[in-house]
């Protein structure tokens, strides 16, 4: 299990982690943890300690207080250990050290400035290498607002590659544009040189990667911040084969939204 923790131009992050389970119902084992910072320079995974977590604790890990070289891709990830972890990695630990399932374990993960922050909880593990990506996005702002779409991508391998992103308008389905997005990283899309309208729904597709996707905007003063989870067409499925169903859902819109 992975929490990201994202810098960005003008803005830092947080992320809080805790050493004790979501539920009451789900076997855990207690105990001390090591948490590491772990990202990608494409060719190993490098770690760096941060501290011990003792059973029952919270810690708040800040970008600010952590070198500038681990952010050369506006992303690392904080992940809990029971052992000591080597510097560099070819691979990312792949034991789970929490093993609860409803909800899984998670953490706040924030971004910041010196006027507010805004945060979600959640979680990442790596994504296979052949997958892909549907997200709506109907969390545009105006009046002075700045829209960004903001993507977080992790796979198992340290290998940072590009992927194009493809954008559209639902209102007519027209093709709008295509921007690089790349694993391992946090990619920022300014949404604003579109010129989107009230009325209009932004899709973006990309058929060879996944990634998480959130509408992140912020007033022109920055007193305001706005982090928007776009979910997965899973994520409207209660019962069933979840991950077949995902499929078509997504073969139907890619099938739809072609950049002709």
């Amino acid at each position: 299990m992975f929490y990201p923790i994202i810098k960005l131009d003008n803005f830092q992050g947080c992320t809080t982690i805790h050493n004790f389970p979501p539920n009451n119902w789900e076997k855990t084992v207690s105990s001390e943890k090591l948490i590491y910072v772990i990202w990608s320079d494409g060719f190993f995974w490098n770690t760096y300690f941060v501290s011990k977590i003792n059973i029952n604790e919270s810690i708040d890990i800040f970008t600010s207080n952590l070198p500038d070289y681990i952010f050369i891709n506006n992303l690392a990830f904080v992940h809990a250990s029971y052992e000591k972890l080597n510097t560099k990695l070819s691979e990312l630990p792949t034991f789970n050290h929490f093993n609860t399932h409803t909800p899984n374990w998670r953490a706040t993960i924030g971004i910041e400035n010196n006027k507010t922050r805004v945060s979600y909880q959640g979680e990442i593990e790596p994504f296979p290498l052949k997958s892909s990506l549907l997200t709506f996005h109907p969390f545009l702002q105006f009046n002075e607002f700045n829209n960004y779409l903001l993507l977080i991508n992790l796979v198992k391998t340290p290998e940072i590659f590009q992927s194009n992103l493809e954008i559209y308008n639902l209102l007519n389905n027209n093709y709008i544009s295509t921007r690089k997005i790349k694993t391992n990283s946090a990619t920022l899309i300014s949404l604003n040189e579109f010129n989107f309208k009230i009325n209009d729904l932004p899709v973006f597709v990309n058929r060879s990667m996944a990634a998480i996707a959130f509408g992140f905007g912020f007033n022109n003063h920055q007193t305001i911040l706005s982090l928007e989870h776009t979910h997965p067409p899973a994520s409207l499925v209660l019962h069933g084969n979840r991950i077949l169903i995902q499929s078509q859902i997504k073969s139907k819109w890619f099938n739809k939204l072609i950049n002709a």
